[in-house]
C-alpha cells in the first residue's frame, strides 16, 4: 500500500484498500464464531470439557490433568479466579457467568494451538 501512495497509484491503492478489508472482515467473522457462547450453562461445560480433552491428547500426551492444570491457571491469569480457594469439584466450583467466559477462554486456547474449534464439537 505504502508504493502505491508513493508512486500516486489510486486504482491500485483502492484494490489494495479493498483486499484488506476483505481480509479484516474475515478475521472478525472467524472471531466471532469463536466466541460465540453456547445455550445453556450444561452445554458451556460439555464444550469446556471437550476442548481440554483435545488439548491434553494434542499438546500434553494424554495427560489431562496437566491440560487442567494449565487452563486453570489461565483462568486465574485471565479472570482473576483463584480455583484452590474453591470448594467443590470440577466446573462446579464456578458461577454460571464464569462458566461463560471460561467457554471462551478454551475455545481461543484452542485457536492458539492452530485447532479448529468446529472439528472438536
Amino acid at each position: 500500500m505504502l508504493e502505491a501512495i508513493i508512486s500516486g497509484d489510486h486504482n491500485k491503492l483502492s484494490v489494495l484498500q479493498t483486499e484488506l478489508i476483505g481480509l479484516k472482515n474475515k478475521r472478525i467473522s472467524h472471531l466471532e464464531d469463536v466466541v460465540t457462547n453456547s445455550v445453556t450453562i450444561t452445554e458451556s461445560k460439555a464444550v469446556i470439557n471437550k476442548c481440554i480433552r483435545t488439548i491434553s491428547v494434542k499438546k500434553f500426551n494424554c495427560m489431562f490433568g496437566k491440560a487442567w492444570d494449565e487452563f486453570y491457571r489461565f483462568i486465574n491469569y485471565k479472570l482473576g479466579i483463584n480455583i484452590r480457594n474453591r470448594k467443590g469439584k470440577g466446573l462446579a466450583r464456578f458461577s454460571d457467568e464464569e462458566i461463560l467466559e471460561m467457554e471462551k477462554i478454551a475455545k481461543s486456547w484452542l485457536e492458539e494451538n492452530d485447532i479448529d474449534f468446529k472439528l472438536v464439537i
